[in-house]
């Protein structure tokens, strides 16, 4: 599955980011282990996974494949979970 998104920053609405989100979850959710788990908080746009650092590294590779170099990033871990922000 290939997403296709408009640029970075444009006023998006509220069906926009649903499908934004469950698209990546759809992305992320095969690559978590049974005691992991992932999902969006709020309207942040930012993904969190709470999770080991080599599943954390494969969720960034795999979300860096479908949205391109430079447009994920990952910070963490923060209490044991990883921030993925789209930019």
């Amino acid at each position: 599955m290939t997403l296709r998104y408009e640029t970075v920053g444009e006023m998006i609405t509220q069906h926009q980011q649903e499908k934004f989100e469950s698209d990546v979850t759809y992305i992320v959710r095969p690559l978590l282990n049974d005691n992991e788990h992932a999902g969006f908080f709020g309207d942040t746009g930012t993904l969190f996974a709470a999770c080991s650092k080599s599943t954390a590294d494969s969720i960034f590779d795999r979300l860096t494949l479908e949205f391109g170099v430079g447009k994920v990033q990952l910070n963490g871990p923060i209490q044991g979970e990883y921030a993925y922000d789209f930019v």
